[in-house]
């Protein structure tokens, strides 16, 4: 069977990025891994992903490839309404293409899905879903009895038992990334214009943290790859020419033995890159110093994106953090320590004001932060937030993504906003700042390198 896999646009109506060469230029598009690890599951079949930021004539697209089934994802919350416009669009083509929709948002948010252009909604973990689903629908079979899956009947929404997470995720298949080959000179790291893809070695989060809907998705048992299996797939980015790396995983050292039984074998084997980023928590990074620090030998280019979240231990008990300042302090202290750059995100309180905005900021700057982000609290679909009685201001979902406020704020919503972006300016002073400091020490090291090469003559 024709398979045709479909990443939705990220560009949201109303919003200005600018052509496809800024986007690439900024690092903006990243492979779809969701999508290569389903292509992976049906290796019998005749796959093709798409990315619509890439290649938006979808109707082309299907009218040579001609698909019996098509599987799109949703990348987050405020994509449902790009999501859904692209399954009504292959509907529209051709009512007969069978079409799915997983994903976070899907999970979280089925009724949104409830669309009689939807024919399956798959639930949690989907590999082993889609898998089942193509070969039922090869033998002309009923799918309405598959696990983990929603579908309609009679304009509702009828749900099938849950599917169990994955116990053994060496079990599955490494991603197909010969889908998204085509792709790879625009799936480039921002600074360095490299090849980058991402990597995710485990699955689930034992931490309670309140915005967070990670450990509902994917269960609050960590589960891992092998070191082995994530050292072969490493090795198999080096065969395709990738320098730079996103590790995905939530927190890459919440198993620190693990975590450093993978930097040592990747040594071992002198799997340099260019650039790798690694997701971590303050907590983490106390207990698994010693795992940078060699993650620091096998990298032109470490970076540890760590979410703080506060400031304020008050803050961060009410977020369920699990953290506190004094924590925060000491992981700052450590990538200082290890020469690796802090790059931090941070949540807004609602009732935060013009102070609370002003101690961010000198925190950030007298910490020597390279890079911060900001957001507003924001409950999304599926997180203990979510289920509590707020009130919010929208309802539409293209605001659900860090870039709006969506539950009312102490100050006036424009007062919050101002102090918001004024607070992005000292971050940006804060990271060219830290570029103009690399670009000296790299022309230090250049002058050096050249005076010692004159010295030989």
């Amino acid at each position: 069977m024709n398979i045709l896999l479909i990443a939705p646009s990220k560009l949201v109506s109303g919003e200005e990025f600018g052509d496809l060469p800024r986007l690439v230029e900024t690092g903006y598009l990243m492979e779809v891994l969701s999508l290569e690890m389903l292509g992976a599951m049906v290796p019998d079949h005749n796959v093709m992903l798409v990315d619509l930021m890439l290649e938006p004539d979808l109707e082309g697209i299907m009218q040579s490839f001609a698909p019996d089934i098509a599987g799109v994802t949703c990348q987050g919350t405020s994509l449902i309404y790009n999501t859904l416009d692209t399954i009504k669009r292959v509907k529209r083509y051709d009512p007969g293409i069978v079409t799915l929709v997983g994903g976070v948002p899907v999970t979280f948010q089925p009724e949104a899905f409830n669309k009689d252009f939807i024919d399956i909604i798959v639930r949690g973990e989907g590999e082993i879903t889609f898998r089942e689903i193509v070969d039922v629908i090869e033998k002309g079979g009923d799918y309405k009895k598959i696990t983990g899956i929603a579908y309609r009947e009679e304009g509702h929404l009828v749900f099938n038992p849950d599917r169990p997470p994955v116990a053994n995720l060496d079990e599955l298949p490494s991603p197909d990334r010969n889908l998204s080959l085509r792709y790879f000179d625009k799936y480039i790291h921002p600074f360095m214009k490299v090849p980058r893809a991402t990597l995710y070695t485990s699955r689930g989060c034992p931490n309670n943290c309140v915005f967070c809907n990670v450990n509902v998705f994917f269960g609050k048992k960590l589960r891992c790859h092998s070191p082995e299996r994530v050292i072969n797939e490493f090795d198999g980015l080096d065969r395709l020419g990738v320098e730079a790396i996103d590790f995905m995983d939530d927190n890459f050292l919440q198993d620190v033995e693990r975590a450093e039984k993978i930097v040592s074998m990747a040594r071992e084997r002198k799997m340099h890159k260019k650039n790798v980023i690694i997701f971590a928590r303050a907590n983490s990074i106390i207990k698994g110093k010693h795992v940078l620090a060699v993650w620091k030998e096998m990298a032109d280019d470490l970076y540890v994106a760590v979410g703080f979240e506060g400031i304020k231990n008050e803050w961060l008990k009410i977020l369920k953090k699990g953290t506190t300042r004094e924590m925060n302090d000491r992981a700052i202290d450590i990538l200082h320590e290890l020469e690796i750059p802090v790059h931090g995100s941070f949540i807004i309180d609602p009732d935060a004001e013009k102070e609370d905005f002003k101690e961010l900021a000198d925190y950030i700057v007298d910490r020597n932060f390279t890079y911060a982000g900001f957001a507003p609290l924001m409950p999304l679909p599926g997180t203990v937030l979510r289920g509590k009685e707020l009130p919010y201001i929208t309802s539409d979902w293209r605001f659900f993504d860090g870039r709006h406020v969506v539950v009312p704020t102490k100050l006036p919503s424009d007062e919050f906003y101002e102090q918001w972006y004024w607070l992005e300016g000292v971050a940006r002073k804060q990271r060219f700042k830290a570029v103009k400091e690399k670009q000296q020490r790299v022309e230090q090291d250049d002058r050096a390198t050249m005076k010692k090469i004159l010295s030989l003559d």
